[in-house]
C-alpha cells in the first residue's frame, strides 16, 4: 500500500504516483494499491497533480466514483471525494454508529461560512479546507482567469444581503 498524504501540497505528486504504480503491479498484475489525499486547500502548481488524478481517474488507474458531490449537483465520475459535512465529529452531529447527519453538519459549516462572510479571502480558504465539493477544494489553485477573492467578496455581499447583516 502506498499512501500519498497531503497530496495537494506535493509538486511532484503526478510523477511519484505514476512511478509508484510500478511498485504495486508487475506485468499487468496488481498486488497493491495507492491512496492519495489531503490538502485540496493549497494553491498553484503543487495542486496540479492531485487535481489531474482526481478529475481523470482512469488515466491514473484510480477506481472512479460516480457521485453528485459537485457544485451543481450533477453526476460526476472522478476519484473518491468525501465532503466536509460527512464527518463533523462533534456531539449532536454524529450518532453511536459513527454516522454524521449531513443536514446538521451542513448547517454547522454554513454557520462558519457566514461568520467569515465579511472576509472574502478567509471564506475562500475555509471553503477550500472544509469543502462541500471538489470545486471548492481546488478553488485556490489559481488557473482561473477570474479573481476568486473579488468573486468571493461579491458572493459574500449577496449572502449578507439575503440573510441580513446580523447572521
Amino acid at each position: 500500500m502506498l499512501i500519498f498524504e497531503e497530496a495537494g501540497s506535493w509538486p511532484g505528486l503526478k510523477k511519484a504516483f505514476i512511478q509508484g504504480q510500478a511498485l504495486i503491479g508487475i506485468l499487468g498484475n496488481q498486488f497493491g494499491f495507492s491512496i492519495a489525499g489531503g490538502t485540496g486547500g493549497d494553491s498553484g502548481p503543487a495542486l496540479e497533480g492531485l487535481r489531474d488524478i482526481y478529475y481523470n481517474p482512469n488515466a491514473y488507474n484510480v477506481l472512479p466514483l460516480r457521485h453528485k458531490f459537485t457544485s451543481t449537483g450533477e453526476v460526476a465520475l472522478t476519484g473518491y471525494f468525501l465532503p466536509a459535512y460527512s464527518m463533523v465529529l462533534a456531539p449532536g452531529y454524529i450518532d453511536k454508529r459513527g454516522w454524521t447527519d449531513p443536514e446538521k453538519a451542513k448547517q454547522f459549516h454554513e454557520k462558519e461560512r457566514t461568520r467569515k462572510a465579511n472576509d472574502p479571502k478567509g471564506l475562500l480558504i475555509y471553503q477550500a479546507e472544509f469543502c462541500f465539493n471538489a470545486e471548492e477544494a481546488f478553488a485556490l489553485e489559481g488557473d482561473n482567469k477570474f479573481n476568486k477573492i473579488i468573486l468571493s467578496s461579491q458572493l459574500a455581499n449577496i449572502r449578507i444581503h439575503k440573510l441580513g447583516p446580523k447572521v
